[in-house]
């Protein structure tokens, strides 16, 4: 446990957290007819999940003097699904943004009468046509 970059404690925190966390899934939740209603996805170690973070004491877990925080060089858009699924498949080396990518997955696995969300598969896969 030593070599890694968090301790169990301060993983068992973030996560714990996280589910009061409902602003950065908010893409995954929108059943509007404009694409852009989508657009509301925010991965929780950027920066604009900064008031999050210090409400519920994470900044020394994915604040930004942390492994964690990726809002270093970006420039801050807001994500759809796909792109926050895939923003933390890209830093699945991270054991904070791999974790979050878990949490959405089951907590999207069972969405729309049990397929799963649409951005928890590949596109253009069969389960991707099917969610």
């Amino acid at each position: 446990e030593s070599n890694l970059p968090y301790n169990r404690s301060q993983i068992e925190v973030f996560f714990k957290a996280l589910p009061n966390c409902v602003s950065f899934t908010l893409g995954f939740d929108v059943m509007g007819l404009n694409p852009q209603d989508e657009e509301n996805c925010y991965c929780p170690c950027g920066r604009h999940m900064k008031e999050w973070r210090k409400q519920f004491n994470l900044e020394g877990i994915a604040g930004e003097s942390c492994i964690a925080y990726c809002g270093k060089n970006s420039k801050g858009k807001k994500m759809g699904p796909m792109g926050l699924m895939g923003h933390l498949t890209s830093k699945s080396t991270c054991p904070i943004h791999s974790g979050i990518k878990a949490y959405i997955t089951e907590l999207y696995s069972n969405y729309k009468g049990g397929f799963g969300h649409k951005a928890l598969y590949q596109l253009n896969t069969w389960e991707y046509q099917q969610a």
